[in-house]
C-alpha cells in the first residue's frame, strides 16, 4: 500500500471496475454535498438577473406543488 504524507493510498494492482465503483461513490457523494447549495446559488443568481420572471414562476410552482408527494397525484389532471 503507498503511504504519502501520512495518508494510505489503495494499491496500484486493484481492478478497474473497483476504482470505477469508488469514482462513482466519489461523484455521488459529491453531488448530495454541493448540488443543493449550487442550485440555491444559481437559483439566487436568476432572481436578480433579467430573468426574474422564470425564478418567480419556478418558485410559485414549487409552492403549488408541494403537497404532491403526499397526494400522489397533482391537483391539475393535465399534466
Amino acid at each position: 500500500m503507498a503511504h504519502f504524507l501520512g495518508i494510505d493510498f489503495a494499491p496500484i494492482h486493484l481492478p478497474l471496475k473497483r476504482r470505477l465503483q469508488t469514482l462513482a461513490v466519489l461523484i455521488v457523494c459529491n453531488e448530495f454535498l454541493f448540488l443543493g447549495l449550487l442550485s440555491s446559488s444559481f437559483l439566487l443568481f436568476l432572481l436578480f438577473s433579467p430573468f426574474f420572471l422564470f425564478t418567480i414562476g419556478y418558485i410559485t410552482w414549487m409552492v403549488y406543488d408541494k403537497e404532491t408527494c403526499k397526494r400522489g397525484y397533482s391537483k391539475c389532471r393535465i399534466f
